[in-house]
This record gives C-alpha cells, sequence and structure tokens, in this order.
C-alpha cells in the first residue's frame, strides 16, 4: 500500500496550524509572490544513503513554515534531495517539495541493490547488528560472495536501476523529457525580484584526485556542460565505493564530446565516485567571504551522528573500511564548521526510528521505519526555527570573529 504524504504529516498540523513565525527574523530576502511572502535562504543537504528521506521531511517542514529555497547543494543522498527540489517547479517561490514526498517515500529501496542475491545478502548481513560470533562470519561470508564483482567491476550493484529511477522521475518533473542542466539552469533564473537560484553538487573526481562541483565544473569535462543530464550527475555523486560501481566520464550522455585543452585528465576511463569521499556535507559552498554580510543563512541540513567525534569499535574488516571513509569524508567538513562558528545554522536529524540506528546503506527499510524518518526531519526542522533569529546569528557570529582576531 503507497505511503501518503497527508497520513506522514498528519501529527504535525496542528502544529503547523498554531505556529506563528515572523519570516523577517528566519532571513534578510524576502518576496511576495500570488499574494504570499516568502523568506529564502541557502540550503546544504548531507550525504546519508537511505537516511535521505528524513531529509526531505525537514525540507518539506521548511517549506510549510513559509521558507524557500534560492540556492541548494548536497552530496550523495543530499544531492538526490536538491536535485528533486530545484526541478520541482518553474519558479522558486513555488511550494515543491509537495510534488516530490510521495515519490521518496515510496521508492522500492530494494530494487537500487540491483547486482542479485549475494548484493541483497550483503545489505541484510550489514542489517544485522548482532554483535556475535555468527553474525561477523555472515558479514564476512557476504563480502567473499561478492568479490569476484568487486575485483571486476570494482562495485556490487551496478546502480543502473538508480540511474534509470531517477532519469524517470526527473523526466516527470520535465513534461516527459530528460531534464539537462540547460534545463534547470532556466528554472532556477525564474524568481521573483531579480532572487536566481542555483544548484550544485559535490562528485569525486579519483583519476584527478579532486572534488568536482557539478554543473559549476562541467566546463573542465564537457564541451557542452547544459546537455548533460541532471540524473547522471546525481548517479555520479552516489557512486557509494565498493557498494555501487563507480561513474566513467563514457557513462555521461553527450553530444558535443570532451573538452579540449583541459589541464585535467579527460578520457572515456576518467573515474567518479560517491562525493562523499572527499565531502559528505559541504556546507561552505555558498558562504560569502568573512568580510561580506550575507542577505540570507545558509542552512545546513545533517544527522546528528555524524559529528559527535565518537570513536570507531573496530572489530572486523568492514568495520576498518567503514572507519576509514568516514574518516575521510568528515575530516575537512568537521573543520569547516568549527573553524566557522557555524553550528548554529544546522538543522540536525536523528537517525533512530523505532528503537534502532538507520545507517546509509540499510535498503530494505519497511514502510514505518521510512515514515519515521520522514517525521524526524519534519520535527527537527520545526525545533531549529523556532529558535533560529538571523540578525542575532548575524551579530553573534561577528562578535566571535571579532574575539579570535585579538587572541
Amino acid at each position: 500500500m503507497p505511503i501518503r504524504l497527508k497520513d506522514v504529516v498528519e501529527p504535525f498540523e496542528d502544529e503547523f496550524q498554531q505556529l506563528s513565525i515572523d519570516l523577517k527574523s528566519v532571513s534578510h530576502l524576502m518576496a511576495e509572490y500570488n499574494g504570499e511572502e516568502h523568506a529564502f535562504v541557502d540550503v546544504v543537504l548531507e550525504g546519508g544513503g537511505v537516511k535521505g528521506i528524513a531529509i526531505t521531511g525537514a525540507l518539506y517542514a521548511l517549506e510549510r513554515m513559509g521558507i524557500r529555497f534560492r540556492k541548494i547543494a548536497g552530496t550523495s543522498a543530499g544531492a538526490i534531495n536538491a536535485a528533486f527540489v530545484a526541478a520541482a517547479s518553474k519558479h522558486i517561490s513555488e511550494k515543491r517539495i509537495d510534488r516530490i514526498a510521495n515519490v521518496i517515500l515510496n521508492m522500492n529501496l530494494i530494487r537500487f541493490v540491483d547486482g542479485g542475491r549475494g548484493a541483497e545478502a550483503f545489505v541484510n548481513a550489514i542489517m544485522n547488528k548482532d554483535a556475535g560470533m555468527v553474525a561477523r562470519l555472515n558479514k564476512m561470508f557476504s563480502i567473499t560472495r561478492n568479490l569476484e564483482q568487486i575485483i571486476k567491476k570494482w562495485g556490487i550493484n551496478p546502480g543502473n536501476t538508480l540511474k534509470n529511477w531517477l532519469l524517470k522521475n526527473l523526466a516527470n518533473l520535465n513534461h516527459g523529457r530528460p531534464l539537462t542542466v540547460g534545463d534547470l539552469k532556466k528554472r532556477l533564473e525564474n524568481g521573483p525580484d531579480d532572487i536566481i537560484g542555483d544548484f550544485q553538487i559535490v562528485v569525486t573526481d579519483i583519476t584527478n584526485r579532486r572534488k568536482a562541483i557539478f554543473p559549476k565544473d562541467l566546463r573542465l569535462y564537457f564541451k557542452n556542460p547544459d546537455e548533460i543530464l541532471i540524473s547522471d550527475l546525481i548517479r555520479a555523486s552516489t557512486s557509494i565505493p565498493i557498494f555501487f560501481q563507480p561513474f566513467f566520464l563514457k557513462d555521461f550522455f553527450s553530444h558535443s564530446g570532451y573538452a579540449e585543452n583541459s589541464q585535467l585528465v579527460i578520457n572515456d576511463h576518467t573515474t567518479f565516485v560517491d562525493g562523499a569521499v572527499v565531502s559528505n556535507f559541504p556546507l561552505g559552498i555558498f558562504d560569502k567571504k568573512v568580510d561580506q554580510v550575507p542577505v540570507c543563512p545558509t542552512f545546513g541540513v545533517l544527522f546528528n551522528t555524524e559529528f559527535d567525534y565518537k570513536s570507531s569499535e573496530i572489530k572486523s574488516i568492514l568495520d576498518y573500511g567503514l572507519a576509514i571513509m568516514e574518516t575521510l569524508n568528515d575530516y575537512g567538513d568537521r573543520s569547516y564548521i568549527f573553524q566557522n562558528n557555524a553550528q548554529a545554522r544546522i538543522i540536525t536529524i536523528s537517525n533512530k526510528v523505532n528503537n534502532k540506528a538507520i545507517e546509509s546503506i540499510y535498503f530494505n527499510l519497511d514502510a514505518d521505519d521510512i515514515k519515521a524518518l520522514f517525521a524526524n526531519g519534519i520535527r527537527a526542522a520545526i525545533d531549529f526555527i523556532k529558535r533560529w533569529n538571523f540578525q542575532n546569528y548575524l551579530t553573534n557570529i561577528r562578535e566571535v570573529e571579532r574575539q579570535q582576531s585579538i587572541k
């Protein structure tokens, strides 16, 4: 039975009706559209695999409170949310989450595990939190079952099901036509009072050992960036190493071919993996220089398990690999947050539902888990906006910067 947005939101309806939010305290960038005034913010979304369902819930709540999104960026699952939000309307003042929430809530997640029975066994083993010897052996066995795929294809799952799902559902937001970078650019330019939107995602280019920000960096790879499909960009950003096969430059749909005279290594085998390898939470992507006062805040949306400095308990080769990945993708993001005193503008969402913690590759979630994740996002966004004041934030952050400058 399909999950209905109305049913998930129903427990919050009375609270939404009673909320009294002064939108001018949310942002200094205000605009009217169809007789309603909205506060505009920029938003950056953390990667988190299936936990991205909760991010959709947070964005839904922000829209219900009169907030609209000018610029939006994300990594991996955050990139999926960012793309759907950016594509969901022809005008950035319109509500967008209503159009995409039912798609996100009703994803058949286990279908994205398209590497056969061995891949499904791997997911089931990962979800087994039993610390006993049998459970650990099952995890090791699930890895060996997929060893041939890992060695030959560099990943357990081809990722074609995910890519086709993205292509289809983004096309549904574009009159049935595949959504290109050029299409999305035109939509984001359509805003009130000369407000122009933006959309960016993070991808890891392991051939050139660099963080690629797409669409901005596409000119370094292709002659005509505007013809590149948004679904291809997202598939590249969601290429979780080992779990999904990497995405190659030849996999991008392009009529005009590769860029010429690029300083990068550009060929069919230029290889991209999950943006989370280099930046799982690129909060600074839209930030201005310190001496420039922003007209609107950049909110970050992440899960509250990521930045607590909890040490890793390493008992297996799987734990070892995950610990390395988490260290790589968290270190730079953590440093940016603390060096820029950015904690106050981050919406943190719990990944715990029904007495269990949801991890990124739990692709066999049931309907109750999905609804609970979405509700966690709604709860986090409401609680955040209740205490947020943009002017107070600017005053406090300038004072902190002044104190740091005289030390």
